[in-house]
Formats: C-alpha cells, structure tokens, sequence
C-alpha cells in the first residue's frame, strides 16, 4: 500500500477529530483544540493518506521556540492501517522538520504500559518521568525525551 505524508488541511480537522475520539476518547482532545493547534502548529500537524485519498493516521507536533523543544502532541493510525508503518513514517517526518530548527529535545507523553512506550524507545525516546497525576484528574502520563537528532 503507497502512503504519503502531507499536511492536514482545514477540511480534514473533523476527520481527524473521528479519530481522536475513536483513539483517545475520554482523554482526546475536542474539536477546538485540534483547531486550535492547526492555527498555531500547521507545519507539524501531518496527515498519512493511502491510494483513495483515506487518512490513515495523523501527527501533531509543536514547537516551544523558548525552551527549544519540540513536542509530539499526538500521533495516531486508524486500527485497520496498523503494523504497516505508518506511524514511523509520520513521526520520522515530523522529527525532520523539528530537527531544520535550532531545538535540542524532542518531547512527548504517552500513557504507562502501552505498546507505544516500547516504539518510542526504539526512536530513542527515554523515558525522563512517570507522573501519576499529569492532568489533574488521576491520569498517569509518562514523559519521554529525544535528546540527539534522530536519524530518520
């Protein structure tokens, strides 16, 4: 199956909000976030199409230009289109567009014992805290960390 990686386009935010909420839900973030965060990261908030035009998954990173760092804010691939790639592919892309600025980490939080701890080791990722109540409702986050330039 051919993917491509491009940026998301305004049409699609309610799409991407499907799978969110498909993915993530409770923890997902509402349509006005996703908005929210085209405006302010559209550079970094790609989408993963096949041959028919379907998203298959989507990333979002931003930048805190301040810090130097780069955050992961979410990644995902619709069920059906996984253990094809895909989310190395998004997130290979969003570290290369990171890694033309002058930022020294790449960071990002996932939840504790998911299969998605294990695949940002394999990038390097570290682990750099676990906290148990990171949105302050009880919700255990584990914090990682990309500290070289990740050759991807």
């Amino acid at each position: 199956m051919k993917i491509s990686i491009r940026k998301v386009t305004l049409s699609e935010l309610d799409a991407i909000y499907k799978i969110e909420e498909k993915i993530f839900s409770p923890m997902n973030y509402p349509l006005f976030v996703i908005r929210q965060y085209y405006d302010l990261f559209s550079d970094y908030f790609l989408v993963a199409e096949n041959e028919e035009k379907e998203i298959a998954g989507y990333i979002l990173g931003g930048i805190n230009p301040k810090e130097k760092d780069g955050w992961i804010l979410a990644l995902a691939t619709e069920k059906r289109f996984r253990k094809q790639g895909i989310g190395l592919k998004l997130i290979s892309t969003v570290i290369k567009k990171i890694n033309e600025l002058d930022i020294t980490s790449i960071l990002l939080t996932t939840e504790p014992n998911t299969p998605a701890v294990d695949f940002y080791k394999k990038l390097g990722f570290e682990i750099i805290k676990n906290e148990s109540n990171y949105f302050g409702d009880h919700s255990g986050r584990v914090l990682m960390q990309l500290n070289q330039k990740l050759d991807v």
